[in-house]
């Protein structure tokens, strides 16, 4: 009888050996993604896989491609709540470029926003002027992508001789060479190669002092001849 054999051939199937495929050979096989509009009229999309995406993270943890070249800059606002506005540009045209906008990470009154994608050659003023609507505007400027040169002084040469134990550190990315300045007479002044090129003098000289070697003086400028930050010397650290 069919129906009686038909439990008897399902046993025997299920005594075959799996036949696995080589990993070469598998294929990722698109998704139907049924939208809301489209649940009553049997209706889908095809969407291919992303080669992107990592295994075992969902997307909002999926790493972010860096792209080599980019130049990036800063904007600074009066307040937090015109950088969260900022944030809201992110995707927007500048100069025929699509741009990302983040919140700085170091920022600490989170009143600044980092823009990558700017195009070369991007000037600090159109680059202002672009997110005046979103508040006031303190500061901006751009950054290239090569590193900067920085200089500290300290107040002694003994403090300046520890502060070289940090030789070889690395910030974001970037391996410091710290060696003594070659102008400075009394041996206080020390000069840092391979700076970060969106770091400021302030966010140099906290990396020092979160190290137990506090100066009385930072400055970066940039190492291609460029635009210079700004540069204020105290007579103390406080």
């Amino acid at each position: 009888d069919l129906f009686r054999a038909r439990p008897a051939t399902m046993w025997a199937a299920q005594q075959q050996p799996m036949q696995l495929r080589p990993q070469s050979q598998v294929r990722a096989q698109p998704v139907m993604v049924i939208g809301a509009r489209d649940k009553g009229k049997g209706r889908g999309k095809l969407m291919q896989p992303s080669s992107s995406a990592v295994p075992g993270q969902p997307p909002s943890k999926r790493p972010r491609l860096a792209q080599p070249g980019q130049t990036t800059g800063e904007v600074r606002f009066l307040d937090a709540l015109s950088a969260q506005y900022a944030l809201q540009m992110s995707g927007t045209k500048l100069a025929g470029c699509d741009i990302t906008v983040e919140l700085d990470a170091r920022s600490k009154d989170q009143t600044k926003v980092i823009v990558s994608g700017l195009s070369p050659g991007m000037d600090w003023n159109v680059l202002k002027q672009h997110f005046q609507g979103c508040g006031e505007v303190k500061y901006a400027d751009v950054k290239g992508t090569t590193p900067s040169v920085g200089t500290v002084r300290f107040e002694t040469p003994q403090e300046a001789q520890a502060a070289l134990a940090l030789d070889g550190a690395v910030m974001e990315g970037h391996e410091l060479s710290i060696k003594p300045h070659a102008g400075s007479k009394d041996g206080t002044k020390l000069q840092i190669l391979n700076v970060p090129p969106t770091f400021e003098w302030q966010e140099l000289k906290d990396f020092f002092a979160q190290h137990g070697h506090t100066p009385i003086f930072a400055g970066t400028s940039s190492s291609s001849g460029g635009s210079v930050s700004a540069e204020v010397r105290f007579d103390d650290p406080q």
